[in-house]
């Protein structure tokens, strides 16, 4: 975060109950701000540009991310069946778009606007 601005997120996990000591807590701090040098000013939007939202458990997701590469080539068969051809690029993100649409469905109203509003 940089001005009230953000260029990313930080994602630090751990399956041992207590890992993360004030010490370790202080470290990821600092990474993050180090982190931060490593991109240029305009790659920082500010925040009310998110959208943030919960989404469902990894297991579910997975269900999901598991058929990407046989949407991807569904959706690209049927660009070159309807005359629009469209590079593998773009059709990726518009695949990786729907199962996003898709997951947010899944997960229920109320949850949603409690990670916004939050």
């Amino acid at each position: 975060m940089w001005g009230g601005k953000i260029a990313g997120a930080l994602l630090a996990t751990s399956n041992l109950l207590h890992f993360f000591t004030e010490e370790k807590l202080r470290l990821l701090e600092r990474y993050a701000d180090l982190m931060c040098l490593a991109f240029s000013h305009q790659d920082f939007v500010d925040v009310s540009y998110l959208d943030l939202a919960t989404l469902p458990d990894w297991q579910i997701q997975q269900t999901y991310f598991r058929l990407f590469r046989q949407r991807v080539n569904e959706e690209y068969k049927r660009s070159v069946q309807h005359g629009s051809l469209q590079e593998l690029a773009h059709v990726e993100v518009t695949v990786r778009q729907k199962i996003e649409g898709e997951l947010l469905q899944l997960t229920p109203l109320p949850s949603r606007l409690e990670t916004i509003e939050g």
